[in-house]
């Protein structure tokens, strides 16, 4: 007797569940790049199984010559075809196209189990597939149905091996949002792009990938990772550690095409061509996940800064348990919550820092025959080779996208109101900028808790020779007026610049000139004596409103932010001078 108080409650999922949500967050190149790297799972295991193949310094394959990927795109269907093994009827049968089961690939980068069947939805509804192992043949069709949670099996034909190992499939009836995006031409350039960033270490090692476009041959896809240079003015750096059974390598260099000024091989025009290849890589058992980043989540804790130019840091994780590396399902981006990435991501801003203390000193030198000798470099285990920074890399600088090292012109110093012979703010003749050597010669009260300002004053007065180190010496000094501005602000609360016409209030992210002119006016209206209406007209003149070059402020500017500028020892002696009032007002004793 039926039990009148029972109810029969339903499971199952819905027929489009398993695409939904497989492809809701992946990019048809995503898609594309995900049936590539099956191909590549397929020729390391290959390589592997065959045993004796050289390994490099990663302990991955050195070498994927003879393996080969074509890929022929068109709004009806999109074919990819390998030699690169092709699988095993208990693969095929079992694995291949069951929903999340874990590849047991090693070395892989298709770990999750779900790269092929979600490529394959995100397409179209029908696939046809072709599979030659050497040894056997199976051919089969079958549709987006059969990913629906239920029992279906899809049958295969089974014979005897043609004699030509390889892997071909098919996806037709593309979905039309599909079809828009594949017959725009940007959408091909994006593609080859990604191919280039992505697969770069595999094509440096010998495997090839092709593509032909609505018939269009696209040739061979080549690697755009840049190298390491293993000597010049910074010597590559190499680091190496084992975290939870993860083998991470850090190298950093100064990009291989790169060069200063004061170096033989030195060319503007190319410098300019490298800006978006320099910062950080992350690179998952040899595929690129992340190229030329400079965002603070991956570890650059600064602002991006012009010196910068050059750096390249390449972090390698290896595992042969692929899910054990911080990257996410889609292969585009790092896993940011994962501890192994956090903990690693801590090690590459001092690497930066120290890559732009040491190309600085060879940057600036006066010498140049000492930044044009080679250091002695450690070995650089990258391949000779190695793709191509965002920009995505957050670079907001506006010199962010200019190179620091100058031009072969010089600049002469400024012709000035003050006459032939330049004057500083005290009316004073500046002193033969061959007889000074230390930029400042006179006491600060400077406080000892104010460790970083006062330290650079002393640096300034001690330490650098503006004869010798004219562009340091110049950052300093802009540095020290701007920090000792900021200290005034601080303690002197409800400052406010006018000029002329206008008001407005003066803070700590105000632009340096209004901070300048700003304390420059609090101090003569509060005591006269220590900046009196001369000196105050004069700091008004050498901080324009509108860069001409031609002002002391400007001079500053342009030495960070501008390739092109360069100074002489006797300008910034000049604008040292001409702002000495200011500083001396701010910190008298």
């Amino acid at each position: 007797m039926k039990n009148s108080n029972m109810i029969e409650i339903s499971t199952g999922l819905e027929p489009n569940f398993l695409q939904d949500i497989l492809t809701k967050d992946i990019s048809t190149l995503d898609a594309l790049y995900d049936l590539v790297d099956n191909s590549i799972d397929a020729a390391r295991n290959s390589i592997i199984q065959n045993g004796n193949y050289e390994k490099d310094v990663m302990g991955l394959p050195k070498s994927y010559e003879g393996y080969k990927v074509h890929i022929d795109i068109s709004p009806e269907s999109i074919c990819i075809e390998d030699n690169c093994f092709g699988m095993q009827k208990e693969t095929l049968a079992n694995d291949a196209f069951y929903i999340a089961r874990q590849s047991q690939h090693q070395y892989g980068i298709g770990q999750y189990g779900i790269g092929l069947k979600r490529s394959l939805l995100k397409m179209g509804e029908q696939y046809h597939f072709f599979i030659d192992n050497g040894r056997q043949c199976y051919e089969f069709d079958f549709s987006k149905h059969s990913f629906n949670g239920s029992e279906n099996k899809i049958p295969a034909k089974e014979e005897a091996s043609r004699g030509d190992i390889k892997t071909r499939f098919t996806v037709t009836r593309i979905y039309s949002e599909i079809q828009g995006e594949i017959s725009n031409r940007r959408w091909l350039e994006n593609a080859l792009a990604g191919f280039k960033d992505r697969y770069s270490l595999y094509f440096s090692k010998g495997f090839e990938i092709t593509i032909d476009y609505n018939g269009e041959s696209m040739g061979l896809i080549t690697s755009s990772l840049p190298g390491i240079r293993r000597s010049g003015p910074v010597s590559p750096t190499y680091q190496k550690k084992n975290i939870d059974g993860v083998k991470v390598i850090i190298q950093s260099g100064i990009h291989e095409k790169y060069y200063l000024k004061n170096e033989e091989k030195y060319s503007l025009s190319v410098n300019k061509t490298l800006t978006n290849d320099f910062g950080i890589y992350f690179i998952c058992n040899d595929r690129v996940i992340v190229k030329a980043s400079t965002s603070h989540n991956h570890g650059w804790k600064t602002k991006w800064h012009s010196e910068y130019n050059g750096f390249i840091c390449l972090v390698h994780f290896i595992s042969e348990e692929p899910n054990k590396l911080p990257w996410n399902t889609a292969k585009n981006g790092m896993r940011e919550d994962s501890m192994l990435f956090l903990t690693v991501i801590d090690e590459i801003q001092p690497i930066a820092d120290q890559y732009r203390s040491d190309i600085n000193k060879h940057r600036y030198s006066p010498n140049p025959k000492a930044s044009a000798t080679p250091n002695s470099a450690t070995p650089n285990p990258s391949s000779s080779t190695v793709p191509n920074p965002p920009n995505n890399a957050g670079h907001n600088d506006p010199s962010a996208n200019t190179d620091t090292d100058g031009t072969e012109k010089s600049i002469s110093p400024p012709i000035t109101d003050h006459g032939t012979v330049p004057l500083t703010g005290n009316g004073k003749p500046v002193p033969n900028p061959t007889n000074t050597k230390h930029l400042i010669n006179y006491a600060l009260n400077i406080p000892r808790n104010l460790g970083k300002i006062r330290n650079i004053y002393l640096e300034l007065k001690n330490k650098l020779n503006v004869q010798e180190t004219p562009y340091s010496t110049a950052a300093l000094l802009r540095s020290l007026i701007e920090l000792s501005c900021d200290y005034y602000i601080l303690h002197n609360g409800n400052i406010v610049f006018n000029d002329g016409s206008t008001t407005e209030p003066v803070s700590e992210s105000s632009k340096l000139r209004v901070k300048i002119l700003g304390v420059a006016q609090d101090i003569h209206h509060k005591d006269p004596g220590l900046i009196n209406q001369k000196q105050l007209a004069t700091l008004k003149l050498e901080c324009p409103k509108r860069g001409t070059d031609t002002g002391s402020l400007d001079i500053l500017h342009s030495t960070l932010h501008n390739y092109s500028h360069e100074i002489s020892p006797q300008q910034i002696i000049v604008a040292h001078n001409n702002f000495e009032p200011l500083i001396s007002a701010i910190w008298r004793k």
